[in-house]
């Protein structure tokens, strides 16, 4: 009797090869992945954002892979805690953190592999890729192939549910996204300002609402894309949490939501600055510095109305003012003015100020002083969060507590000179 045959099917060659070329295209992709999300980048430090709890976002270039921007999480306890090669970022990247119910992102203004400038969301625990979007609508080959100009160095916004996007441009161009997925809610183009892209620029969110200065004009974009002319920005003007204030022909013009007060005598007033402060009862007040209509500086204290103040000494230039452990610190023509109820003292010729965990610290050239303590910092970029103030040099970062003393890097920071 024949024995039945057995017929072995043949597979041809190039299918053979094809699999063989695929698998080691996916065995080479996630070794890639593993090296580079595990490896710790080493090069120039181009921006950081605290994260609180010790944690820290970094854009850093990496040392073979030159043509990569690595995004980094990092933190005291753990060191790098994940890493993301990007394809490279713009000049202001606005790194930013998301944070809100659930939602806990790292954004930032990325470019894609085409090199136009987008939103790329990152989970801040684990750095898994969340979203993108929020590309603005006049950068494209015709109108803007090399990309628009920034806004300004902050443009990422966190508002109620939504994260603003504000691009440069001649005409500001306001993108609303969702936290949650990135979609797209709205998109606000504000009429092209009369001092063109190189003018002053800010913005900011108050009660949910996104505040945009383009240079002569302030506006108002709500999360659902509705628009509002506020103002100019002739007399000057400030925002706190809950108010913009305008100097008017008029007096004091305060915007709260939909509200709108004018106080005053009904003489012109000027506006350079402002901040909240808690009252001995809690209550958040605002302190504003203008010029009143007699000419003087003063510092006006707002509660829903004008409550009182005191006359400022003259001041060339005032940069800004914030609420300090024991009082307001008005910084002013390279000036700190310790600012009581009463009364205005100046402490000291600096560059720039900060709180941080209860003590002030100041910045004069290269060297930080807080009370007593110093130190040197040649050629850093200083950040600040709610306990460290966060000093990074082109490659090496440092934690300091607000005392100065190190949390982080001691040994990469100079002793100060003595007062």
């Amino acid at each position: 009797m024949d024995q039945p045959t057995t017929r072995t099917k043949r597979v041809r060659g190039r299918f053979v090869v094809i699999g063989l070329i695929a698998l080691v295209a996916s065995v080479a992709t996630f070794a890639l992945t593993m090296w580079f999300g595990g490896r710790e980048p080493r090069g120039p430090i181009q921006a950081m954002r605290p994260l609180g709890g010790g944690e820290v976002a970094l854009l850093r270039r990496g040392f073979e892979e030159r043509g990569y921007t690595h995004l980094v999480v990092w933190s005291i306890e753990r060191g790098q805690h994940w890493s993301e090669a990007l394809f490279g970022v713009p000049e202001h990247p606005s790194l930013t953190h998301v944070r809100q119910g659930e939602v806990d992102l790292v954004a930032l203004r990325a470019r894609e592999a085409r090199g136009h400038v987008e939103i790329h969301a990152f989970d801040r625990r684990t750095g898994r890729f969340a979203w993108r979007g929020g590309r603005a609508t006049h950068e494209n080959p015709t109108e803007h192939p090399g990309g628009l100009p920034a806004f300004a160095e902050r443009s990422l916004l966190v508002g109620d549910g939504v994260l603003f996007v504000v691009h440069g441009g001649d005409a500001v161009e306001v993108v609303i996204l969702g936290l949650e997925d990135g979609e797209e809610r709205a998109r606000v183009e504000l009429p092209a300002d009369p001092e063109g892209a190189d003018a002053a620029r800010s913005a900011a969110v108050v009660e949910g609402a996104l505040i945009v200065s383009t240079g002569s004009s302030v506006h108002r974009v709500g999360p659902d894309g509705a628009h509002a002319r506020l103002g100019s920005t002739a007399l000057g003007h400030c925002v706190t949490s809950a108010h913009v204030f305008f100097g008017d022909p008029g007096g004091l013009r305060v915007h709260h939501g939909d509200e709108v007060q004018v106080l005053g005598d009904g003489f012109a007033m000027e506006v350079y600055a402002c901040a909240e402060r808690a009252n001995a009862e809690g209550v958040r007040e605002a302190w504003i510095v203008a010029r009143a209509p007699s000419g003087d500086r003063v510092l006006q204290r707002y509660e829903g109305q004008l409550r009182g103040g005191f006359s400022l000494p003259e001041l060339a230039q005032v940069d800004r003012l914030l609420d300090g452990p024991e009082g307001l610190l008005l910084v002013a023509g390279g000036a700190l003015w310790r600012v009581g109820e009463e009364n205005a003292r100046v402490e000291e010729g600096i560059d720039d100020v900060w709180v941080v965990g209860g003590e002030v610290v100041t910045r004069m050239a290269e060297t930080l002083r807080a009370g007593a303590n110093a130190v040197r910092v040649p050629g850093a970029t200083l950040v600040a969060a709610d306990t460290l103030l966060w000093v990074a040099t082109e490659r090496e970062l440092v934690a300091l507590e607000g005392d100065l003393s190190p949390r982080f890097g001691g040994e990469r920071v100079q002793p100060g000179a003595a007062r």
